[in-house]
């Protein structure tokens, strides 16, 4: 199997849309998605911390949505 037969890892923070983990666009909604440095899953737009581990933000991620 390769790498583009894989199925969706993840769920995109703001339409629930499927995307390949890593993906820098949501496919259904057309998002920029960021991604935790800690864990490496993505970010709820808004957020102070990440939802899965509890990393902190960088303030600079925060004025980049």
């Amino acid at each position: 199997m390769n790498d583009q037969s894989k199925p969706p890892s993840c769920n995109c923070p703001y339409c629930d849309g499927p995307i390949h983990e890593q993906a820098d666009l949501c496919q259904p909604c057309g998002v920029r998605i960021s991604y935790c440095s800690k864990c490496g899953k993505p970010l709820p737009k808004n957020a102070s911390s990440c939802p899965e581990c509890n990393a902190a933000i960088p303030r600079e991620r925060e004025n980049k949505q």
